[in-house]
């Protein structure tokens, strides 16, 4: 009895793990396919949505909380158990992935191989897409959305087009963070880990992409080695790294790393020693 129930628990788990796939991939696609409908459309939809919605294009801080109030309402579906996804436990039992065990060590060193690679080809199509026209227009958007507004653009495309990649980045994330740790919970999708990222990013260093990496690999590091002593107190150290980083350090790590740089570079060489008045006479004579 207790065997059968255990396996019919983890086909629905299997079964809802896939769905969970199939929904995402769904989402992905609509999201990508967004950006090629007709402009008239579109503006259409958009209109629609600010007259009912109260939205003025720019308001990007509208944009934000709508985002963070849709991750608090699936991590409040998440957590029911009517989801047959763990509830607040979340997915556990993970032990193959194409027929590989995930507890042997040939697949673990895979796995993280897998994930350098990943992580250098998301860091190189990063690039590719900032060094591209379409970059260029994102970056005139941070500096100023109302020149590129008056200059024939429209902003709220490339918008559109930029979360999307992080979204497809972050579902790449999660693909690869499931198999190394073995569990996934609701925790990991609500508010507080995606104001994490707006810490790593900050920590790191704003404007860059190696600085979101730097600080991604230094706030989980230490997280790793101070939750090991201070468990409690972890989400004050991190509110509190991030105040700090912001008032005294806002370039980040990568700001600092080119202050030391800087510094080494405009060091005066040392200059040759003067001669002496006897080593300037031949004989070092002296009258």
């Amino acid at each position: 009895m207790t065997a059968a129930s255990t396996t019919s628990a983890s086909r629905g788990r299997i079964i809802a793990a896939r769905s969970l796939l199939v929904l995402g991939v769904i989402l992905t696609l609509v999201s990508i396919l967004s950006t090629y409908v007709k402009r008239e459309a579109l503006d259409e939809v958009t209109g629609a949505m600010r007259r009912t919605r109260g939205l003025r294009p720019g308001e990007d801080n509208n944009f934000a909380i709508i985002t963070q109030a849709l991750a608090f309402a699936a991590w409040l579906v998440f957590n029911r158990n009517e989801t047959r996804l763990g509830g607040t436990n979340g997915l556990t039992d993970f032990k193959q992935a194409l027929g590989f065990r995930l507890t042997d060590p040939s697949t673990q060193r895979g796995l993280y191989i897998l994930t350098v690679v990943a992580l250098c080809a998301a860091y190189l199509l990063c690039r590719w897409i900032v060094a591209s026209r379409a970059g260029k227009v994102l970056i005139a958007i941070r500096d100023s959305e109302q020149r590129v507004t008056f200059s024939g653009y429209t902003p709220w495309v490339y918008k559109l087009f930029v979360f999307v990649v992080a979204a497809g980045l972050a579902g790449l994330s999660g693909l690869l963070y499931v198999p190394q740790v073995g569990i996934i919970t609701p925790a990991q999708i609500g508010v507080l880990p995606s104001l994490e990222v707006v810490i790593w990013v900050a920590v790191g260093g704003r404007g860059t992409l190696i600085g979101a990496v730097l600080g991604a690999v230094a706030v989980n590091y230490g997280r790793s080695v101070l939750t090991n002593y201070f468990p409690e107190a972890w989400p004050f150290i991190l509110g509190g790294l991030f105040v700090v980083v912001v008032t005294l350090f806002p370039d980040g790590l990568v700001g600092i790393l080119r202050k030391l740089f800087a510094r080494k570079d405009a060091a005066p060489a040392p200059g040759p020693t003067e001669a002496s008045p006897t080593a300037s006479r031949p004989g070092g004579a002296v009258t």
